[in-house]
């Protein structure tokens, strides 16, 4: 088994609920995984996430950000059409990658 290491922080006062939480884990990594799988709406049970789950929010949040980005901007409005152009393309990624599937 090959083991991957990986680092977060998190603020001694506003995270103190989670550090308390975590002192009453016998496996600390094991609740860690549990409750990343649980907030991602997986199986704790270890199945893997859905994809097709994953791609179907990550599109809406693309759409929901070009949306934002196509409402009516104020006069300087050079870096929201840049914003705009951006997110089209990446919507445009998505819909070209879904049909490919």
């Amino acid at each position: 088994m090959a083991i991957q290491r990986i680092y977060f922080y998190a603020d001694a006062d506003a995270d103190a609920d989670l550090f308390a939480w975590l002192a009453g884990q016998a496996n600390r990594s094991e609740a860690i995984r549990m409750a990343i799988r649980a907030a991602a709406g997986q199986d704790t049970a270890g199945a893997s996430l859905d994809e097709a789950l994953l791609r179907r929010v990550l599109r809406e949040e693309i759409s929901h950000l070009a949306a934002l980005a196509a409402a009516p901007a104020p006069a300087s409005a050079g870096e929201d059409d840049e914003l705009r152009d951006a997110l089209d393309g990446l919507a445009s990624a998505w819909q070209f990658e879904e049909e490919q599937s």
